[in-house]
């Protein structure tokens, strides 16, 4: 079972390394003081023992890129989570533009001096370069291909995200960006509709000037095509958010 941790990482679309208003449906939090790494993992432990007793604790990097730290920094952080007492896994959210050679390397070589697995999850959203550019994702298509490559040739397990319902976006797009994704042959893949979150860009953009949003039917439409479009053994770890 996952544990949020969350390592005070910041976003190469917010920082001003691509950009610095970032992904216009994001809701960036402001974490100013972020806790030791051991208290927020014991305090996850109790949440687990009252919910799932008994079941193995997974560290879940959620907030932020979290392979955007400086190498140092990212194998030191690394290390950290890896020595967390009874941990079945690692689990990191972050961006394929945050993915070098170099970087990939230090996931592996923790990987291996840990014997713990380490997963990634990788936002891609959509796989048109016209929609990610509206939504100011700051990459394109190609370059999320190419991350996924240099974690794909080290055999980590990936999980790939997209969002239904963008602005612009017809079901026949939606269904393409999985096909694109699908071609890739990822671990998992989970998919959200969208959602508006009060104070995002994105948000604001809506009260201004509305534009459709998908209605329940519309979506478990769509889904239902894309599933039809993935391998039978790519997990789908997720059905909407």
């Amino acid at each position: 079972v996952k544990i949020p941790l969350d390592w005070g990482s910041s976003c190469p679309n917010r920082d001003g390394t691509c950009s610095v208003g970032g992904c216009s449906f994001c809701l960036f939090p402001n974490r100013i003081n972020v806790e030791n790494i051991s208290e927020q993992y014991n305090k996850g432990l109790a949440r687990l023992a009252g919910k799932w007793p008994g079941a193995r604790p997974v560290a879940y990097l959620q907030q932020g890129s979290n392979t955007h730290h400086p190498p140092q920094r990212l194998r030191a952080l690394l290390e950290e989570t890896a020595r967390l007492p009874g941990l079945a896994g690692i689990r990191i959210a972050t961006r394929a533009d945050c993915v070098d050679p170099e970087r990939v390397e230090i996931l592996d070589r923790v990987r291996q001096e840990s014997g713990l697995p380490v997963e990634i999850e990788l936002g891609l959203q959509t796989a048109f370069d016209g929609t990610a550019a509206a939504l100011n994702r700051g990459h394109s298509f190609e370059a999320f291909c190419r991350g996924f490559t240099l974690l794909r040739e080290r055999r980590f397990y990936l999980c790939v995200h997209l969002i239904n319902g963008l602005p612009g976006e017809t079901p026949a797009q939606m269904c393409e960006s999985v096909r694109r994704v699908a071609a890739l042959y990822p671990d998992g893949v989970k998919l959200h509709m969208l959602h508006l979150l009060r104070g995002t860009l994105l948000a604001q953009r809506y009260q201004r000037e509305p534009f459709p949003l998908l209605e329940r039917e519309e979506y478990v439409a769509v889904v239902c095509e894309q599933i039809g479009l993935l391998p039978p053994d790519v997990v789908i770890e997720r059905l909407t958010g």
